[in-house]
């Protein structure tokens, strides 16, 4: 029974490790092209209100504003990685 308890430990312990180091990395790569997204959605939106193709009221501009900026947040904060590696090793 130890032979097999030292061996599970041992693959736990590197696909925990793999995983979190996995997790981290990819919050970083995505942060980026996630804020430029952002921007550029933000921009176009903008030039359509300006053109009147969009005629929403500014409490609903600003309120899909926040929550696209939550998101982001929430997606590019380090909480979220330690959560999704969590979720994959348990």
């Amino acid at each position: 029974m130890t032979l097999f308890t030292t061996m599970y430990s041992y693959v736990e312990t590197a696909i925990a490790t793999s995983v979190a180091s996995f997790g981290a990395g990819l919050v970083s790569f995505v942060a980026a092209p996630l804020a430029l997204a952002a921007i550029i959605y933000f921009l176009l939106l903008g030039f359509a209100v300006l053109r009147g193709a969009i005629q929403a009221p500014l409490r609903e501009l600003v309120f899909q504003a926040g929550k696209v900026g939550f998101a982001l947040a929430a997606a590019s904060a380090v909480g979220y990685s330690a959560f999704v590696v969590n979720v994959v090793t348990n």
